[in-house]
C-alpha cells in the first residue's frame, strides 16, 4: 500500500519508528511518512464553523468547577 507512494527506504525508516513508538494504526504510519519526508502538508480551515454564544471561558476555571470544602 505504501510502496506505491513512498520509497522503500522511507518505509523502512517509518517501520523502525512504528516499532519504537508502539504505533499500531496505518494512520500513524501514514503520518510518519508524510512528515518525515518534509512534505508540505496543509490543513484546510473549517468552513462553516461558527462560534455560538459567549466566548468567555472563565466559567470553566477550576475554582468554579470544584466547589470549596467548608469546614
Amino acid at each position: 500500500m505504501f510502496y506505491r507512494d513512498y520509497a522503500a527506504g522511507e518505509i523502512e525508516a517509518a517501520a523502525e519508528l512504528v516499532i519504537e513508538n508502539n504505533i499500531s494504526a496505518s494512520d500513524g504510519v501514514r503520518h510518519l511518512l508524510a512528515y518525515a519526508g518534509g512534505a508540505d502538508v496543509t490543513i484546510a480551515p473549517f468552513s462553516g464553523y461558527h462560534l455560538s454564544g459567549s466566548r468567555d471561558i472563565t466559567r470553566f476555571s477550576a475554582e468554579r468547577m470544584i466547589p470549596a470544602i467548608s469546614s
